[in-house]
Formats: structure tokens, sequence, C-alpha cells
């Protein structure tokens, strides 16, 4: 450990440093009913900012045939607002507008 504080010192950049600035980025994708997608998005970027969790990118895509609609979203937070992501997870899932829910994370280090 000593050997990469080192390393990390000698290129400028101080370990808690590092560790502060660890932020993750989440993929959600949502089915639901093509009549109640607009109402749907209007509520989760609602939702989502008022938890502080910050909504980078937000697509549409529509079935002419099924009447369904999946929305794909990216979500930029900090590592301390899991929690709240989870939650706000949690709160989608027991939406009965919402058909099905997937997420991942994927953790970006300090640039």
């Amino acid at each position: 450990m000593r050997l990469f504080d080192l390393f990390l010192r000698r290129s400028g950049i101080t370990r808690n440093r590092c560790i502060n600035r660890i932020s993750t980025i989440s993929h959600f994708s949502i089915v639901c009913a093509d009549k109640s997608i607009n109402n749907l998005r209007e509520q989760i970027c609602l939702d989502f900012s008022e938890a502080g969790l910050n909504i980078t990118k937000f697509t549409i895509h529509r079935s002419q045939e099924k009447g369904l609609a999946a929305a794909y979203i990216t979500v930029n937070y900090p590592i301390k607002l899991r929690s709240k992501l989870d939650l706000q997870t949690k709160i989608l899932r027991n939406n009965p507008n919402v058909n099905y829910i997937q997420f991942g994370n994927l953790d970006l280090e300090c640039s």
C-alpha cells in the first residue's frame, strides 16, 4: 500500500482526493404501457432530482404493435447516495404502471 501511495504522490494525486471522487453510473431499463410513459418519465425525473441523483441520459423507445414503451435511463451519482438510488428503484418496482425494470452499475475510479 505504501508503494501505491508513493506512486499517487509522485503523480500529484493524494489518496483521499482519489477516494472522494469515485462516482457510479447506473443504467435502468423500464418497460411500461405506452400511454403511461410520459407520466412515469416526469415522476422519475422529479423523484431522482429530489434525491440528489443526476440523470445524464433519458431515452424512450415506443413499440407500435404491442402498446408498450421502454425507457432507458443513465444516472450518475456519488457513491454516498447509493442508498437513495436503491430506494428509488424499490419505488419504481412497486409502481403499478411499470411492467419490468432492470438496472446495473458501473463503478468509475478517479481520473
